[in-house]
């Protein structure tokens, strides 16, 4: 496959754990990607799961399109639809609108999870643009894979699910709240156990990042554009995780919602997984 490369000009100043990095606002992907859960060969990567977003339409093999409400237990606002996820000019794109087309609901959002691929220790890596606007909720988020197959239907806690439970837990590798679009959250939820750790970039909505996490044995290690952001090596997960991408509207990490300045959209370029 034919590798991405983004030309820029970076810089990172990393203080007491936090991280200013500017990195190129141009536009999104190139084309040239294969997509499959295997292994694959971009330049001198092999990646275990590599997707560019060059095709015309979601790939089902690798990833399912979520249509269902979201997680009430947040007071999340939206209902997720598959026809607002789609694919143009090498990016993934999710749109959050204002849409009563669903019984109770006033918007309409996306949500992608891998299908059947999930992994244990590497280095995840995702280069997005989030959504903006006011009461939006972007996550690039991953979960214990007793989850995986029951996390389609219901966000509820369906066996063998149990968040935040070791198997269940949830680690968010960049998730955006409040409207703050230069605090990126880096979260680690675990059996009981929460770290939080709350660095700050460029403004999500309106520049490019690579979001990266590597998990190895013992230790977890957060990145914006190759800049170390927070690490710990505390409740580390030993058991395999699966991603998700979504944009909630609403509830207990959106805030109120501003109507005037939606639809928003999350974009991502590329998904890529390095074995350690």
């Amino acid at each position: 496959m034919k590798e991405k490369r983004h030309c820029c000009f970076f810089l990172a100043l990393v203080v007491c754990g936090s991280v200013l990095v500017t990195d190129c606002s141009g536009g999104g992907g190139l084309s040239g990607g294969l997509v499959s859960s295997g292994t694959n060969t971009s330049g001198t990567n092999t990646y275990a799961f590599d997707d560019e977003f060059s095709a015309n339409s979601l790939d089902t093999t690798n990833w399912v399109a979520l249509n269902r409400p979201g997680d009430s237990s947040n007071n999340e606002l939206q209902y997720f639809l598959p026809s607002n996820v789609t694919l143009s000019n090498g990016l993934l794109n999710i749109t959050s609108k204002v849409d009563s087309s669903q019984t109770g609901y006033s918007y309409t959002s996306g949500m992608i999870q891998w299908k059947s691929f999930n992994f244990t220790y590497g280095t995840i890596e995702v280069r997005a643009k989030m959504a903006g606007g006011q009461g939006t909720w972007p996550t690039i988020w991953l979960l214990g894979y007793n989850c995986q197959q029951s996390n389609i239907n219901s966000a509820d806690n369906v066996s063998p699910c149990s968040w935040p439970d070791a198997g269940s837990e949830e680690i968010d590798i960049a998730e955006i709240k409040g409207a703050e679009l230069t605090t990126v959250w880096n979260n680690l939820i675990r059996a009981g156990n929460v770290y939080t750790c709350t660095p700050t970039t460029t403004d999500v909505s309106n520049n490019w990042h690579v979001y990266s996490l590597v998990w190895a044995p013992g230790s977890l290690t957060w990145k914006i554009d190759g800049a170390t952001t927070c690490q710990t090596s505390s409740n580390v997960p030993t058991t395999p995780l699966f991603l998700l991408i979504s944009t909630a509207i609403g509830g207990n990490g959106g805030g109120t919602v501003n109507n005037s300045t939606l639809p928003q959209t999350l974009s991502v370029d590329y998904v890529r997984v390095t074995s350690p």
